[in-house]
């Protein structure tokens, strides 16, 4: 039960006010004690401050609109659709683009039965396999029994520019041509097509140059998985960038 920060009218004392807690309650910075920041200042005009981290940053994400999930409650949006921040169409269904490569990761998740409503429990998620192994799960077929859990790759990846597209995401300008960063996350059927050869093709065709030379076309194309139709992901290596250009990528992404 709250409390009231009000004296009671028929108190006729004045209690002391703890007006640190009612800045707080209030979301007022003017009161601040020893050691504390004093907010914002000139000295930091135009710029960001503070213990900054990648868990402040929000990054685009890059999806694929599917047959069923929020992105199908659009009707903005077509089947198979490549989309960026959940409204920007990169490409149609069967329309190549091309990205690079930043990363890769790989984790793990627990397949629970499809929530419509989006409201159930969350599946838990690992970094490593020994992890869900602990937790009694596991991802290979036994006896004819669906995995409970599944292989995740996630990924980070510059987007090249399609023509036609205007977008303030597309920030990076890149030897004339301009970029968009973006996250994307690749499970079951995508798994296997996306991170799978990005994982080889950083052994072996990217061994010698590295994983951010590698120039990469994706199309979505139809695929039957389980007896739904469903968007796939298609990714191919097509080239390598320039050494300048992967310095020069590194170099805005780490400064």
């Amino acid at each position: 039960m709250k409390k009231s920060v009000t004296p009671s009218t028929s108190d006729t004392s004045s209690p002391a006010i703890d007006e640190a807690a009612l800045a707080d309650l209030s979301g007022d910075s003017a009161v601040a004690t020893t050691g504390q920041s004093r907010g914002p200042s000139l000295a930091t005009l135009g710029q960001v401050s503070g213990d900054i981290d990648s868990k402040d940053l929000i990054i685009p994400r890059m999806e694929i609109v599917q047959k069923v999930g929020p992105l199908s409650l659009n009707t903005e949006l077509d089947f198979g659709s490549l989309v960026l921040n959940k409204s920007t169409v990169l490409a149609p269904l069967e329309v190549t683009v091309s990205i690079t490569v930043l990363t890769c990761v790989k984790s793990f998740e627990e397949v629970l039965p499809y929530d419509p409503t989006g409201k159930g429990p969350r599946a838990r998620t690992f970094d490593h396999l020994k992890d869900l192994i602990a937790a009694g799960l596991w991802v290979d077929w036994r006896n004819d029994q669906k995995p409970p859990a599944r292989e995740v790759g996630n990924l980070l990846v510059l987007i090249k520019k399609p023509d036609g597209i205007e977008s303030p995401a597309f920030h990076m300008n890149v030897e004339g041509s301009r970029y968009a960063i973006a996250s994307w996350t690749v499970r079951s059927t995508a798994y296997g097509r996306v991170a799978k050869k990005v994982f080889s093709a950083a052994a072996v065709e990217l061994a010698d140059a590295g994983l951010l030379a590698g120039i990469w076309d994706l199309h979505i194309e139809p695929h039957q998985s389980g007896g739904n139709l469903v968007g796939a992901p298609v990714l191919k290596l097509v080239g390598e960038h320039t050494p300048e250009v992967v310095a020069d990528i590194t170099a805005r992404l780490t400064r």
